[in-house]
């Protein structure tokens, strides 16, 4: 049961940082007047080719 409720806790814990990164993004994509996927790209870079 110990060990249950430690694996609940840590999948509790990665959910709230998921949350509060995604609210990052999205408070900065709003300040910056820019979509979400295109302020992760702006700061993280894109790992895909732009065929044109």
């Amino acid at each position: 049961m110990k060990t249950f409720k430690i694996v609940c806790l840590m999948l509790l814990g990665a959910v709230v940082v998921m949350g509060l990164i995604s609210a990052v993004v999205g408070i900065a994509g709003a300040v910056n007047h820019i979509t979400f996927g295109e302020q992760i790209t702006e700061w993280f870079g894109s790992i895909g080719q732009i065929k044109g």
